[in-house]
């Protein structure tokens, strides 16, 4: 899952699915749960928000990702 946070033994739900924005929860065996949300600002540009519990510690994380050029 986006920002590294699930793994395998997760559980997920998607709460929100568009063109332009996902959001996604989940919830692990491991006690680890988030959210994670998806959304394209312009052209290329995408913001993904992840927050959660790990390890009973909050984690908040914002990252941008560009599109550069054909892969």
């Amino acid at each position: 899952l986006l920002g590294g946070r699930a793994s395998s033994d997760c559980n997920f739900n998607v709460i929100s699915d568009s063109p332009n924005s996902a959001t996604v929860t989940y919830r692990c065996t491991a006690g680890r749960s988030g959210r994670t949300a998806i959304r394209r600002d312009a052209s290329g540009l995408f913001v993904i928000d992840a927050q959660g519990l790990e390890n009973g510690h909050p984690f908040a994380d914002r990252t941008e990702w560009r599109r550069t050029g054909d892969c």
